[in-house]
């Protein structure tokens, strides 16, 4: 129906006719009812749908949004998307169709993130990997096979996207991804994404946070947006300090890494992974155990402390992580 258009007879009998199609398909098709209920009613619906006369007091739209509804309706009942549209890669299509299925589910109205009691997520860990290293990728099994070869053929798809967000060519050789120190962090978290990795844990139970930002700062949107501003107003949500505060009030995300202490103090590789992942989740929490050699008295003894350390966001300490909480244990002397 285009703007322009005015009622005729014929657009008045092609209109009464697409209409009594889609009542017809919504009865026998959609809904499920006991016509005996109310007999009498629907034989003078079915009487009136054989005679021609259903709908056929129909008036013709004269108000501009209604026609701009009804044309959204005849499009959104018409057009066939795109074989192009639908994604390629397998989990992709698993949750937009688990996503999509849940918009026919009988769900209770959610409460304000305001209001949502507040929770948090404990991670256990001691020593397991936590990103891939360089030689962890490249290192071949039995059979010849490198971890980071079985990740490109288990997952070609996004191998592809991958390189495409790093912005290389599809062909590119593994050599010149090892050779640049921030193409290779990106690797090594890729890979560690799709292993069995601390990294992968701690993203997923980050989402949680994402979401309560998102929430409840399109929560504070006027009501009266359109959806085409919800779009545009929520690609900034992670900029909102109000959304960022009322999300860390209501999620908390502490992992205990009980030789953090010890793996930092020796310098192993898994302490800065476990501080990289600090400073790229700042909400993220690290308990550990510390251990403190000192002299007393001319004699040795230990003091165990259990410590709480995030990120410094301001950059203020070159280590980049203070100390949130620090609680001296127990004492063993020699």
């Amino acid at each position: 129906m285009k703007q322009n258009e005015i009622e005729s007879p014929e657009l008045k009998e092609g209109a009464i006719k697409a209409i009594q199609d889609l009542y017809d398909a919504i009865r026998i098709d959609v809904l499920t009812f006991d016509i005996s209920i109310e007999q009498e009613t629907w034989s003078e619906i079915s009487r009136a749908h054989a005679e021609g006369r259903l709908f056929s007091s129909l008036k013709w739209p004269k108000d501009a949004e209604l026609r701009s509804q009804i044309k959204r309706l005849h499009s959104l009942l018409t057009i066939k998307e795109s074989a192009a549209n639908v994604p390629r890669n397998l989990e992709a299509r698993r949750r937009l169709e688990f996503f999509c299925n849940s918009l026919f589910m009988t769900m209770p109205k959610p409460t304000s993130v305001r209001e949502m009691v507040s929770f948090g997520v404990f991670t256990p860990y001691y020593s397991e990997t936590v990103i891939y290293s360089e030689s962890e990728l490249q290192k071949k099994n039995e059979d010849g096979i490198s971890t980071l070869f079985y990740l490109q053929k288990i997952f070609p798809d996004e191998w592809n996207n991958f390189l495409e967000r790093i912005r290389r060519d599809e062909n590119v050789d593994d050599a010149e991804l090892y050779g640049n120190h921030n193409d290779l962090l990106e690797l090594r978290l890729w890979a560690s994404y799709r292993g069995q990795t601390l990294a992968r844990t701690v993203r997923g139970m980050m989402y949680y946070r994402e979401v309560l930002m998102l929430q409840s700062y399109l929560e504070r949107v006027s009501s009266d947006m359109t959806s085409l501003d919800y779009a545009s107003e929520s690609e900034h949500f992670e900029l909102s300090p109000e959304a960022r505060a009322l999300a860390d009030l209501k999620f908390t995300y502490v992992v205990s890494c009980q030789i953090y202490g010890k793996q930092k103090e020796e310098q192993k590789p898994e302490a800065a992974d476990i501080a990289l992942l600090m400073q790229r989740n700042e909400a993220l929490r690290i308990a550990f155990i510390d251990i403190v050699e000192k002299i007393i008295d001319g004699k040795p003894h230990i003091e165990y402390y259990s410590k709480l350390v995030k990120a410094d966001i301001r950059g203020k300490d070159k280590v980049g992580i203070f100390s949130d909480f620090k609680n001296k244990l127990f004492r063993t002397f020699f």
